[in-house]
């Protein structure tokens, strides 16, 4: 069955001295572009069924909600269904603030909007373009010192596994490459607008001629970060870490890995999630006040928006619980691609890399994009529920959820998916 192909890009819009998301010790608004964040739109076809649009954006996350909104609004442009479209998202700390995380950054409803129009022209453009018959192939190898563990504090439990799927046609090649590492070597003190490293794995590759277009889809790295980040004002760990990836995907292509496959399909899978009840900040009204009387004490400023962060948090939950609106669990989108024997699994979540692992093992061949859907925040791993700190006791108040995910949601999410096969 022949896979026809088109691609566009737009630059996302870089409004001056707006927030950029992802780190509470970052004090200040972006200053300035070091390259330039992008979306970029795949648009497969094949006869008898319905196109399927594939969307990545150098953004840190999109909330759930718009991303169902935004999936209904581009399939109209594109001829298809909100089940055929995939929207993710790289996950730099150095992007535009497309989605507000508790005093984490917030996105104002001008920069939205503008963000929505770029991405209906980029769909229209893939849309209006000739498109072309395509053959697929797909390939793995291990990129190792790029990424450590944060939770066990090592750079041994790490997910080095690097997969390159390339769609060629007879005007050129693009190249779709997934890894698992947080894309924070620029650190908090960056104020400029960037893609991180999954830029420069980019720009390498189409800088050495080997593709025309490359797109990267960050993998589960919830746990990962890099193993070391960039100092203020230098860009080493940047390139350092970008070409390292990049030279893993030149290693496949001279060694001739590369296996052809066929035709592709998207699926939706609903997983449904309960939240902890009792955790640190289930008596609301405690650490309402707790929190109060913190911050005025707080001297250091990040403890103080710490603190803030937690007034906040208890203060509108305890609200909603006043109106019988409670979060006590939500209802997650996951996403099954089928690129031939490819299996991709799309997760709306900062999964831990073990976790990813174990999915790649059960659906082999496989890779999983992180964010996939949307951005409900991090989803610890069983084995290293008691060991996460932030991951697991902190990071829902920035998200704004009732509580963290229960533990036990790892066999959830894995019998979700089982009912894909």
């Amino acid at each position: 069955m022949t896979t026809l192909f088109s691609f566009a890009r737009r630059r996302i819009p870089l409004p001056e001295n707006y927030d950029q998301t992802g780190y509470i010790a970052r004090y200040g608004a972006s200053n300035g572009v070091l390259d330039e964040p992008e979306i970029r739109v795949v648009l497969l076809r094949e006869p008898m069924r319905q196109p399927a649009l594939l969307i990545f954006c150098d953004l840190l996350g999109l909330a759930p909600a718009h991303t169902r909104a935004l999936e209904e609004d581009l399939a109209r442009l594109a001829g298809t269904t909100s089940e055929k479209v995939v929207i993710t998202c790289t996950h730099t700390h150095s992007a535009p603030a497309a989605m507000s995380l508790l005093l984490l950054g917030e996105a104002r409803e001008s920069f939205v909007h503008e963000l929505e129009n770029t991405l209906r022209q980029a769909v229209t453009d893939a849309v209006q373009k000739n498109a072309v018959p395509c053959r697929m192939f797909f390939a793995k190898t291990d990129v190792f010192g790029v990424a450590r563990n944060r939770v066990k504090l090592n750079e041994t439990d790490v997910d080095p596994e690097l997969t390159l799927l390339v769609f060629e046609t007879a005007k050129g090649k693009l190249a779709l490459v997934n890894y698992a590492c947080h894309p924070v070597t620029k650190n908090a003190d960056n104020r400029l607008y960037s893609r991180d490293y999954p830029g420069v794995v980019i720009d390498t590759l189409k800088e050495k001629g080997l593709f025309d277009e490359v797109i990267f889809a960050t993998a589960p790295c919830g746990d990962l970060n890099p193993v070391y980040q960039d100092e203020e004002g230098k860009h080493t760990r940047l390139y350092e870490y970008g070409r390292k990836i990049a030279r893993g995907v030149e290693e496949i292509i001279e060694s001739g890995a590369l296996m052809e496959t066929e035709g592709f399909s998207v699926t939706k899978k609903c997983v449904h999630l309960p939240l902890e009840k009792e955790h640190g900040r289930a008596n609301l009204k405690s650490e309402r006040e707790r929190a109060a009387r913190a911050r005025q004490s707080a001297s250091a400023p990040q403890a103080q928006k710490y603190e803030e962060a937690n007034y906040l948090w208890a203060l509108s939950h305890e609200k909603l619980a006043s109106l019988g609106l409670a979060e006590t669990a939500f209802d997650a989108t996951l996403t099954i691609l089928k690129f031939g024997a490819l299996t991709v699994i799309g997760v709306p979540f900062e999964l831990f890399s073990d976790i990813s692992m174990r999915l790649k093992d059960t659906f082999s061949p496989a890779c999983v994009w992180e964010l996939c859907g949307g951005d409900y925040g991090y989803f610890p791993s069983d084995e290293l529920w008691d060991t996460a700190s932030y991951e697991r006791a902190d990071a829902y108040m920035y998200y704004n959820r009732g509580g963290p995910l229960q533990k036990g949601s790892e066999a959830r999410l894995f019998e979700a998916l089982m009912q894909s096969r």
